[in-house]
């Protein structure tokens, strides 16, 4: 299996991680003040709560999960070009 990743490949998986978490970001006003529920009004609003607490941690998890795409894909990139420049040139360095 061989995998090419590559700089664009990984700002767009990054991004698209940056944009999931923007749009979930946008829902955090639209839970509602107050419930009325009757009798399980406790329990609904204890719901819309744990909802809301697993949403903020979702929203942690894909930032992190964007600045790790960017980070490897860094990392990788630097690696390459690293091993790259250790062929060296037989026309001097930087020699394409």
């Amino acid at each position: 299996m061989t995998i090419d990743l590559t700089w664009a490949t990984a700002e767009t998986i990054a991004t698209n991680l940056d944009h999931a978490r923007s749009v979930l970001d946008d829902t955090a006003g639209s839970a509602p003040a107050g419930v009325d529920a009757g009798e399980a009004s406790a329990l609904v609003t204890a719901l819309i709560a744990r909802v809301s607490e697993s949403a903020a941690g979702l929203s942690e998890g894909l930032a992190a999960a964007s600045g790790k795409v960017r980070d490897s894909a860094t990392s990788l990139l630097d690696a390459d070009l690293a091993a790259r420049d250790s062929f060296g040139s037989p026309f001097g360095p930087g020699a394409r």
